[in-house]
């Protein structure tokens, strides 16, 4: 268990006031530096409850005790330091400032100390700024200004920053404007007080450009109300439009920006304002701070209006100017893509000028291509995509400017222009690489929407794949002609196979998505298969690449889930033409052999790492015989024992997946004979029929207990769960008879039942239409292919949690309890293995059960909390887990609103005690919280207690968190 910042705390004062005291010079400056992030630690932790002093074994109050002492150190050091400690102690300070959510109300680690601390603190800085010296005044003015929660409370304070404002030093007013902004932002009072001083101070002639622009800025600070920033803003428009020095308009046009995106109302206002600084009469300076206030208010979501056209012709006249920046440009770009996929719908069509858009695409440099360019092409894709189904697409049609295709040829040419220097150069551009990838997505988007169009992706991509050859043979060519040294010669050569191998990976990647897209869309054909087919045969004759490129490509046309059905269309006999002679089953064969050769000449070149690699990917296509051969080829090359048995579960998997395609092939034994051979091992029925049903719900569990899983994973999963599902549903209907005695008789209902079938010739019409119907079923499911989920080769720890639980008593050797007595214990829920910030999930609410019945009993364990050190994955190894999760779920979203410690009660083999619990996390995922199970009925004895947790997302969706350890062990003692 991880200690937070309550259980630090004392060592951070121990050692803040020892490097204090330190003689080593820096020393103090180091450790202050040091203070600023662990204060801003405390700020984000919640108060202590009872049971984090239970958990940590604290006093109650320590915390606080000492945090306080930590604030009173670093005063006392402000007022005793030099100017460097400090400067040091105001960044500190500042630091932790500058983290606080300013949208809630502040609760940090200032808030928390005692009042007579705050007053000692005040008045030690108050010295400070009492001295003679400026900078040591304005350095006083910047604490005041940090500590604004609570040093608003004094009026002396107030007082001097308020009269500071009118200083004769410059350095001191601009760190009494900080401070008055502090102030007003948690002051009503304070705020109209500095407005009024600010519109006095703007007026003034005598006020110096640089307090003019301090003064500026601290506008956007005023806007503690709806009230007080609509004056704000009128107040600033006027200063605004009044005065003519371009700095200073810059600075205000930032301020009103925010201001008005605190009211709606002034939205509206502020855009027409906006537009006013992008005519071309403004300073380029000015536009482009213009673009950006423009873009930070349709980035915040705030205009709800009718959209102008003529801001949307004037975004459009800004892409004409040629001597346009590119950071204005791209800008420009930005603004006008959020507008035109929010406003498209109601937008005249004639005001969308596309050519602009292609000619800014296409007219930029090939490389590396700019971000104006990119984005530009993004923009394309998202309104064609918008476009799809409009009533008036037919007359955009006619300008040829945004036809889809259009966009695909332009995709295709900037990669193609792209990767020309790259290869010329023979240089690894990672940059240019990941620009293709994104280009890539951009044409799948495209695609999604327009499938139709998959011929001539096709096409394009052949001819980006011949260029890619052409380039190595003038590179080549070019390598000979200047090869005067043979060791460079050969660099090059190498270099620019590893380059080609990695662009017709990424070719590769970008087609397994496109053609599962396609299938998914129904729109898979012979011909597409000829064309790929083709695609395929061009890399795999060509010398250019090595033997894992052609490995992949040659398994891209055994993808059972793209190919699958055209071979169930037709049972099996489809042809790729009507008039061809080679049908698609035999090619199939022809084509896995080639796979093998490549696989064989690959694990002869020792190359066992790419040799991995393509079986994964023949697992993920449904290749399983060829899985099969690659995995058992490389268990015999591996040394660890980890390797051997992974590689070894592998084998059987996919050997068993193979075995199980095979059974449909068997079809010259006549339907009859086959039926018969099939359900004689299908004899019970509604036992395999909860079998199934059960297997469904686990597979749901899956998908749910993996928050960092793809897409593709998870909907691999569901539609094994959905198949598992439907299977359980048919199995159990087929049987089933109606009129069946009621329970009571049950038994002997179903045996008269029974004895009448076998005395009858045959079943009766009702049941063989079932079984018919129950094999009809069968056979159309066990054609799907299945493959493995990429997620399943994912081998690193996934998002999980881990419980720690002490009783009441704070017992270290164990957690007892009194016989007939309830068990109350303090609970930390920690996470672990925390997914990256790229993962879009957030979470809310988190909650746990655990659960506990007689049968539960285990013998004495030696050792303090041994028994959360077996491992983690006997914190799995349980049969009713999803049992337990149905009802953890239940509670999770029908019951969230009930008290935490709230236990239920059942009977399950046994007294069944149950407590759900709810969890608040901190920003290190760590929660805590206290439950009472009711285990007075249970014997003498040690017990273990199972747990299970889950979570609910900013979506309302549930997560189930794997169990990382195994649950607490108490253990209940006569008396």
């Amino acid at each position: 268990m991880e200690r937070n910042s309550a259980a630090c705390v004392m060592e951070w004062s121990i050692e803040l006031e020892k490097a204090l005291r330190s003689k080593k010079p820096g020393r103090s400056l180091e450790a202050i530096s040091e203070i600023g992030l662990k204060l801003q630690r405390l700020s984000r932790e919640p108060e202590c409850s009872p049971v984090i002093y239970h958990m940590f074994d604290l006093i109650p109050g320590e915390d606080k005790l000492f945090y306080n002492a930590i604030i009173l150190r670093l005063a006392n050091a402000f007022e005793s330091g030099d100017k460097h400690t400090r400067l040091c102690i105001l960044k500190a300070f500042l630091f932790e400032y500058h983290k606080r959510n300013k949208r809630k109300e502040y609760r940090g680690v200032l808030s928390k100390t005692e009042a007579h601390v705050q007053v000692e603190c005040l008045g030690r800085v108050k010295v400070v700024f009492d001295s003679e010296d400026v900078e040591d005044r304005a350095l006083a003015l910047g604490l005041f200004g940090c500590w604004a929660n609570f040093a608003k409370e004094s009026s002396s304070i107030r007082y001097l920053v308020l009269s500071s404002i009118v200083s004769s030093h410059i350095l001191e007013v601009k760190a009494s404007l900080f401070a008055a902004g502090c102030f007003a932002e948690l002051s009503e009072d304070f705020a109209r007080v500095v407005l009024e001083m600010l519109l006095h101070m703007m007026n003034s002639p005598e006020t110096l450009p640089s307090i003019r622009l301090a003064g500026a800025r601290l506008l956007a600070k005023t806007g503690f109300s709806h009230s007080i920033a609509n004056n704000a803003y009128k107040t600033g428009r006027k200063l605004l439009l009044d005065c003519s020095d371009k700095d200073y308009q810059v600075a205000m046009l930032v301020s009103l920006s925010k201001l008005a995106s605190r009211s709606t109302i002034l939205i509206s206002e502020h855009v027409d304002l906006l537009l006013l600084f992008l005519n071309k009469e403004k300073t380029v300076h000015l536009q482009g701070t213009a673009l950006r206030c423009l873009h930070y208010i349709f980035h915040k979501g705030m205009y709800h209006l009718p959209l102008s056209t003529s801001l949307v012709n004037t975004l459009f006249s800004m892409l004409d100017e040629p001597q346009l920046p590119s950071p204005m440009l791209f800008q420009a770009l930005q603004t006008l893509h959020k507008m035109l996929l929010r406003m498209l719908p109601y937008l005249p069509f004639d005001v969308f000028q596309s050519s602009k858009l292609l000619s800014i695409a296409g007219s930029a440099s090939p490389s590396p291509i700019t971000s104006e360019s990119l984005l530009a092409i993004s923009v394309l894709v998202n309104i064609s995509r918008r476009l799809k189904g409009s009533t008036e697409m037919e007359s955009l049609v006619h300008s040829d400017s945004l036809l889809p295709s259009q966009v695909i040829l332009l995709i295709i040419d900037r990669i193609t222009l792209m990767v020309k220097p790259v290869l010329d150069l023979c240089q690894i551009d990672s940059v240019v690489f990941q620009q293709v990838n994104v280009l890539f997505n951009l044409l799948i988007l495209l695609i999604q929407e327009y499938p139709d169009l998959h011929v001539l992706v096709l096409d394009q991509i052949f001819v980006l794949i011949k260029s890619i050859s052409v380039m190595h043979d003038i590179v080549m060519a070019t390598t000979e002609a200047d090869g005067s040294v043979h060791d460079n010669a050969d660099l090059k050569t190498q270099k620019s196979s590893v380059i080609r191998s990695m662009l017709v990976l990424s070719i590769y990647r970008f087609l397994v998505t496109f053609l599962e897209n396609l299938s998914e869309a129904g729109a898979i054909t012979t011909k597409v298969f000829d064309k790929v087919k083709i695609l395929v045969k061009h890399v795999c004759q060509s010398n250019l690449f090595e033997c894992y490129t052609y490995t992949i490509y040659s398994l891209l046309l055994q993808h059972k889930i793209i190919w699958g059905h055209l071979v169930n269309e037709s049972e099996g006999s489809c042809n790729f033409d009507r008039n061809s002679d080679i049908s698609l089953l035999s090619c199939s064969v022809e084509l896995e052999s080639h796979v093998i050769e490549f696989a064989k000449r690959m694990l002869t070149e020792s190359n066992s790492w790419p040799a991995y690699r393509v079986g994964t990917y023949a697992a993920c296509h449904g290749a399983w015989h060829t899985a099969t051969f690659i995995f058992e080829q490389l268990v015999r090359k591996v040394h660890s024992d980890s390797c051997y048995f992974w590689l070894k579960s592998l084998v059987q998997y996919a050997h068993g997946e193979w075995k199980c395609e095979l059974l449909p092939i068997a079809k010259t034994r006549g339907q009859k004979s086959f039926m018969v051979e099939y359900f004689i091992s299908l004899q019970k029925l509604t036992q395999i029929s909860l079998q199934l049903k059960r297997v469904a719900l686990e597979f749901d569990l899956v998908t749910t207990s993996f928050i960092d899983i793809d897409k593709k994973s998870s909907d691999i999963i569901s539609v094994l769960a959905i198949s598992c599902s439907l299977l359980a549903f048919c199995s159990g209907f087929a049987l089933y008879i109606p009129n069946l005695t009621d329970p009571v008789s049950g038994f002997s209902g179903l045996k008269n039942k029974s004895n009448r079938v076998h005395n009858e010739e045959g079943l009766s019409q009702v049941t063989k239409d079932g079984l018919q119907l129950l094999l009809d079923i069968l056979m159309k499911w066990m054609q799907i292919p299945f493959r493995a989920p990429k997620y399943f080769f994912k081998l690193r720890p996934c998002l999980g949690s881990e419980l720690f639980a002490v009783n009441e008593a704070g017992n270290r050797d164990g957690i007892f309890v009194s016989l007939g007595s309830h068990l109350s214990l303090n609970l930390c829920l920690q996470l672990r293995n925390v997914p990256s910030p790229d993962i879009p999930v957030r979470f809310n609410k988190w909650y746990c059960m655990l659960y506990c019945k007689v049968s539960f009993l285990e013998p004495r364990v030696s050792g303090e909390n041994k028994e959360q050190e077996l491992g983690t994955y006997q914190a799995w190894e349980t049969d009713d887990m999803v049992e337990m999760n149905e009802k953890l779920l239940k509670y999770a979203t029908q019951c969230s609103r009930r008290k935490s410690n709230k236990c239920g009660r059942g009977s399950d083999d046994g007294e069944l005690v149950i407590s759900f619990v709810c969890f608040k996390l901190n920003d290190t995922g760590q929660g805590f919280s206290s439950c009472l199970l009711d285990v007075s009925g249970f014997p003498v004895g040690c017990y273990r207690i199972k747990w299970h947790s889950c979570c609910i997302d900013s979506q309302g969706e549930c997560w189930t968190l794997p169990p990382l350890n195994l649950g607490p062990v108490f253990t209940i003692q006569s008396v």
